[in-house]
Parts: structure tokens; sequence; C-alpha cells
């Protein structure tokens, strides 16, 4: 099966997007191929549409798979592989930041923890300390908000 032309520039554009946030691209990709098909996809059909190696589908899938974001699926003779996409737009996000993000804030809190409480350090102006402070605590609760979160309604954007 191949995927009209514009599928596949989205596809693209899915890819650049989801490569900013520190994935590669051709998860994006992948995910998105997968969640837009009507059928079961397979690694052929993902192979011929985004002309990557069979490998660099397989450690996209793999990706996929444990973020949650698709399923393999019994489709067909029991010797291919065939995927199926599954989308709770908050849990996805909510478990990613949860497994990034939130290690780097506390990576964060840590450094500017030991930072506040250092009196010897030279060349820094304490008050400035302070409004970081600030900045890194809005961050948190920012963060630690939007990981809450357990279901979003997109119904308005529909």
């Amino acid at each position: 099966m191949k995927f009209d032309s514009e599928v596949i520039n989205l596809a693209n554009s899915v890819g650049k997007f989801i490569e900013y946030w520190g994935f590669r691209s051709t998860d994006g990709k992948v995910w998105l191929l997968i969640y837009l098909a009507n059928f079961p996809i397979d690694a052929k059909v993902l192979i011929e549409n985004l002309g990557v190696s069979k490998g660099m589908i397989s450690i996209s899938i793999n990706t996929l798979k444990e973020y949650q974001l698709i399923d393999e699926i019994q489709h067909g003779d029991n010797r291919s592989k065939f995927y199926k996409a599954k989308f709770d737009p908050m849990k996805t996000i909510t478990s990613v930041l949860a497994q990034r993000e939130q290690i780097l804030m506390n990576e964060v809190v840590t450094s500017f923890n030991r930072l506040k409480t250092n009196q010897n350090i030279e060349g820094v102006d304490r008050s400035r300390i302070k409004s970081v402070g600030r900045i890194i605590k809005f961050g948190q609760v920012l963060l630690s908000g939007i990981i809450r979160l357990k279901k979003l309604d997109l119904s308005p954007w529909k």
C-alpha cells in the first residue's frame, strides 16, 4: 500500500516536529502512518512509504511500543508483525514528561539548591540567584501540573 504524497508530506513534517523534542524523525513518521491508516500496518508498508531501512523501522517501532503509542496485533499470516496506533494524548504526553523532563527538572533543582546554599561563590549577583529560583519554581509547578492532568478534552478543536 502506497500512501498519497500529502500523507507522506505530513509524516515528514511530524517527523521534524518530533525530532525537535529529542526523538528520531523516523519515530514521528512511523507513528503518523500507523495512526492514520485504516488497516493494520507492517514494516514492509512503512519501509516502502518512508524509504528507510528495516533496522530504522524496527528501532522506531520499539520506541513507539515503549511509549505505549502503538500495539502489535495479530493479523494475516503469523510471520509478519502488524501494528495499530493507540492514542490517548494526555497519557502519552504526561508519560514522556514524567520520564524525561521531570528528571531534567530534578537535576536543575539539585544544582540550583547547591548554588543557593554556597555562600563562597564570587562574581555572582545573589539577588539574581533568587530570581532564577522563582523561574525554576514556576517551571516545577507548571511541569507537575501538566503531568498530573489525566484527561484533556480536545472536542472543541474537532
